[in-house]
């Protein structure tokens, strides 16, 4: 039987061949790195697991990170936050390689331009990059050497559009030399660039002053000098002056564009009150047409102005203030138009909330910039809410007010609808949008929302105040109401880290606060009305359909919040809905509670009795399960 081997002997202990050392696999409770995005479109994108990037499947991604924990909300803005700075720092870096690409390829006055030089064709291959999961949680930034490769340049590369790049944990990056063109193949220019135009503040101060005071010359001139001059003359004087600034300012455009727009703007004003001052014009007013003479004269403006721009566009750089003028002309001049004796009282209303319709759907569908976006936009949403308010209130002007105020209500409802649908789930921009456009942007959007909900608790307010109502109150504000929780809950399925309340609030205060508050009306108007003979002992009346039907449905739509709350796991529906509940059922029984009380009061004494000898004898029980009840509520979405 062979000794025993010795631990302390090394000459005993066997000796294995060095190998290279291999990684070694982390435990499952080591802190795992983050893994590097592959693109800035998976920085945007929602659906992914932010800690690695994978499909979301459940509450806790594959690396163990809670997706419910409140902390996930600012991950995930942080990482549209980082994808924004990293699209403008690839904007920018192609912006200064274009500018320097112009520089260098500019030869010194006097000095002949080198002849282009051949590049040697590569023979080696590249090599693909490695994948992202190989390189260090922490990024190493490399310093760049300071020799760059000097290349003669004869003529720079045209701006090529941003694309989607990997992000790679390292900053040296070798970039191929430019293709440089032979004399004999025929490259295709770049195109040339707008000319930049410098603006100050004190330019911009005292343009906006000028235009100001010509524009209070031109209201002046217009109102007193009408014993002088006459109708006639004053407006042809004023209309000249309008024209004869438009042709400046297009002239002016090429050298002083910003000067352009401040003389554009006061021609516009001066055109705009020659078009007003017209309407007043001979037998006009007679005949009632002062509104469509107006509307005619304005709608051709526009089309004059917007030929202007779409000229002023082609020469060198547009005058904004023909484009902005136009589209807030346009739903103006139609809505006057539409406005005319030719029509009755609803063919009014209904040619005026056609016109604006197409207003919108121009708006939002056309090509245009976001400012005379927003512009058109609110002219015609808030002439859409003048139409909606004016029939509501008013049933002796419309025949059919319930139709019309209703149709002058959803359109901007579905166009906002539609808006915030869209971006449920945003997708990410192949360039960097500024700031003030990502305002304007969210403002058309807003616009649309805040005239939709005005409208609604308007028209709430209106039939709750009149004896006259075309339409239920809770029904208008309902309607926003289902809308909202629909954009909600499309929301909350694109975005699977968002949680109930930032989604659902808005629907659920518009379609339960209202019912509540014109069901406790109705049941004290009809307590008021009827209690007293139910006390004296004589025949008691019943209360009206309309106030049945609202009670039920309430407490439907009650009970379906929490229920559906419950089976989807969402705390809004859940804590709303038995709010509400529990607040109509007292609102519902509080008549029969009070007069059941008045004659046996005594029942509530011993009522509280025997709930105070039940809570003492299971205290701890309850305070136990309240607290359960409590977790996992909050456990909730």
């Amino acid at each position: 039987m062979p000794d025993p081997v010795h631990e302390s002997d090394p000459a005993n202990v066997p000796q294995s061949p060095p190998t290279s050392p291999t990684p070694q696999s982390s435990s499952p409770t080591a802190q795992q790195p983050c893994a590097w995005p592959a693109s800035t479109a998976q920085l945007r994108d929602g659906t992914l697991n932010p800690d690695d990037f994978s499909p979301v499947r459940g509450r806790f991604t594959p690396t163990g990170l809670d997706l419910d924990d409140p902390r996930c909300v600012t991950v995930l803005e942080l990482s549209r936050s980082a994808a924004d700075l990293l699209d403008e720092r690839a904007r920018l870096i192609t912006e200064i390689r274009a500018s320097t690409t112009t520089a260098v390829s500019r030869p010194p006055a006097g000095q002949p331009q080198p002849a282009p030089q051949s590049q040697p064709p590569s023979h080696q291959p590249q090599q693909p990059a490695p994948p992202y999961s190989q390189y260090p949680a922490t990024p190493q930034f490399a310093t760049p050497s300071p020799a760059y490769p000097q290349t003669a340049y004869t003529q720079p590369a045209p701006p090529q559009p941003i694309p989607q790049t990997p992000l790679q944990p390292t900053c040296p990056q070798t970039y191929p030399p430019h293709p440089q063109p032979t004399p004999s193949a025929a490259s295709p220019q770049p195109p040339a660039r707008a000319r930049r135009f410098h603006v100050s503040t004190v330019q911009i101060l005292l343009l906006a002053l000028g235009v100001g005071l010509i524009a209070l010359a031109v209201s002046v001139f217009a109102f007193i000098t009408y014993p002088i001059f006459g109708d006639g003359a004053r407006t042809a004087c004023i209309a000249v002056t309008g024209l004869i600034g438009l042709a400046v300012s297009y002239c002016l455009a090429p050298k002083v564009r910003v000067t352009a727009e401040g003389v554009a703007w006061a021609s516009c004003f001066a055109l705009v009150t020659a078009s007003v001052l017209a309407g007043g014009l001979g037998a006009i007013p007679l005949l009632r047409w002062r509104d469509l003479v107006t509307g005619l004269l304005l709608l051709v403006l526009a089309v004059i102005i917007l030929g202007l721009y779409l000229a002023s566009a082609r020469r060198s750089a547009p005058i904004r203030a023909y484009s902005l003028t136009s589209c807030l002309l346009l739903p103006i001049s139609l809505a006057l138009i539409s406005d005319t004796n030719l029509l009755s009282n609803t063919g009014r209303s209904v040619a005026t909330i056609v016109c604006m319709t197409g207003i919108l759907l121009l708006a939002l569908l056309a090509p245009l910039p976001d400012a005379e976006r927003l512009a058109a936009t609110a002219i015609s949403s808030f002439v859409l809410m003048v139409i909606g308010f004016g029939d509501f209130a008013n049933p002796d002007h419309v025949r059919y007010a319930a139709i019309t105020s209703l149709l002058a209500y959803l359109i901007p409802l579905a166009f906002a609808t539609l808006l915030w649908i869209r971006i449920a789930a945003p997708a990410a921009p192949t360039t960097p949008i500024p700031n003030h456009q990502h305002a304007l942007r969210d403002a058309t959007r807003w616009v649309l929302t805040i005239v939709t909900m005005i409208m609604g608790i308007g028209m709430a307010g209106l039939s709750l105040v009149n004896d006259y109502r075309p339409l239920p109150p809770d029904l208008i504000t309902g309607l926003f109401g289902v809308t909202a929780l629909a954009v909600g809950v499309i929301w909350m399925v694109k975005r699977p880290t968002l949680r109930s309340w930032p989604a659902l609030w808005p629907g659920l205060v518009m379609l339960l606060v209202p019912m509540l508050l014109v069901s406790r009306n109705d049941r004290g108007e009809w307590h008021t009305r009827y209690g007293v003979m139910w006390s004296i002992g004589q025949q008691s009346s019943s209360p009206d359909r309309a106030m049945i039907i609202r009670a039920v449905l309430l407490l439907l739509i009650a009970l379906a919040l929490v229920i559906a709350g419950a089976l989807l796991g969402w705390q809004a529906p859940v804590i709303a809905g038995s709010i509400t509940l529990i607040i109509h059922v007292m609102v519902q029984l509080w008549t029969w509670i009070v007069m059941f009380s008045m004659t046996f009061w005594w029942v509530w004494l011993a009522a509280g009795g025997i709930l105070l000898v039940v809570v003492a004898a299971r205290y701890e029980r309850s305070i136990n399960t309240a607290r359960t009840l409590i977790t996992r509520i909050s456990q909730l979405r």
